[in-house]
Formats: C-alpha cells, sequence, structure tokens
C-alpha cells in the first residue's frame, strides 16, 4: 500500500476526549505527541527543531484537558515527591490521527 492511500485509511479526529482508547499521534507544530490512551500514557517525539525535554518518554496521563485542533492542547502527568502533577501545554494542534499497524517508529 502506498503511503497516499495509508493517510487516508487511517481515521482522523477534530478532538481527543480520553476516552477513545487506542493509539492517537497529536501532530503540533513543532512535535507529535503519542497517546496510548490503553495503556494512559503520553509521549513526546520532538521534531527536528524541537529541544528534548522531560515529556520525552512515555508518561503516564493523568488528565486531558484540551486536545482539539486549532487549539493548544493541555494536559496534565502525574509528579513526584517535591510537586503534585507536570503538564504539558502544546503549540497549536494541526492534526490527530489513529496509529495503526507498526508503532516502533514515530509517525512522520
Amino acid at each position: 500500500m502506498n503511503e497516499q492511500a495509508k493517510d487516508t485509511d487511517v481515521p482522523e479526529k477534530l478532538e481527543l476526549t480520553g476516552t477513545e482508547g487506542g493509539l492517537w499521534c497529536v501532530y503540533t507544530r513543532d512535535s507529535n505527541h503519542i497517546f496510548d490512551l490503553d495503556r494512559g500514557t503520553v509521549t513526546r517525539v520532538p521534531g527536528a527543531d524541537a529541544p528534548a525535554n522531560i515529556n520525552d518518554g512515555p508518561r503516564r496521563l493523568k488528565e486531558l484537558f484540551t486536545c482539539r485542533v486549532g487549539e493548544r492542547g493541555y494536559w496534565t502527568m502525574p509528579g513526584d515527591y517535591l510537586i503534585d502533577f507536570r503538564f504539558n501545554l502544546t503549540s497549536t494542534i494541526q492534526r490527530i490521527q489513529k496509529i495503526t499497524g507498526d508503532t516502533t517508529q514515530p509517525p512522520s
């Protein structure tokens, strides 16, 4: 199957609420965010021009406040012994797409 056909076969959404289940990629200007809603985790995958940060590995998702195309994403993750929670505020979300097939490589 060619890449164009593969992209059109994968469902896209305008918003994630956290109740969907499955694997989803949230594309922002500089990074992608992989939501595994079955496991309750989120992983930031920085783009070429994005600096690394603490969210660049799987982190447990505490609460998903906003994850909607055209808006900035905002969610929280549990903290540690010093803080109650960590948060992530993204740049504007451009696309939300369900991930199918091989998930060992970050989506482009």
